[in-house]
């Protein structure tokens, strides 16, 4: 069939930092589902998991952590096990994901306006007559520009 369900019951001693390492040495055993501590002193370790070997968990905590003894050995049964899973089953929700990011936006920098204007600011610089001290009336046109300045 497969691996059964196990709940282990194990005494440790009783101190917090070695109640905190057997927690972590629990957790590390493949097949471990949950560990918690259990009794007065929060001095038993319940250890459930498919496939957990006693032997091999009790081994461990003797060498990292100290003391520890194998109280109980239970074996769940599969129609505790169904029990159980049809109470905690929710019906599935979907939830649609995020839309996708906007396309970016980088203003007019393909276009090159920015560059034509410069051109062209340049050109009406260029064009420009210097300005002098006399001038000619606006009435009569000329074709050239009649000042003593030379540019």
């Amino acid at each position: 069939m497969g691996a059964i369900k196990k709940e282990i019951v194990i005494r440790l001693q009783s101190s917090e930092k070695g109640h905190k390492k057997a927690i972590k040495v629990a957790a590390a055993v493949s097949g471990v589902e949950s560990v918690t501590l259990a009794g007065e002193d929060k001095n038993l370790l319940l250890v459930i998991g498919f496939g957990v070997d006693s032997n091999d968990l009790t081994e461990k905590l003797r060498r990292k952590v100290g003391h520890a003894e194998v109280v109980e050995l239970r074996t769940v049964d599969a129609d505790e096990l169904m029990r159980a899973a049809a109470a905690n089953q929710y019906p599935y929700r979907y939830y649609p994901g995020a839309p996708p990011p906007p396309a970016p936006y980088y203003g007019n920098a393909g276009t090159g306006s920015r560059r034509r204007t410069t051109r062209r600011r340049r050109r009406r610089r260029r064009t420009r007559t210097p300005s002098c001290t006399t001038s000619t009336p606006t009435t009569t046109r000329t074709a050239a520009p009649s000042c003593s300045c030379t540019s």
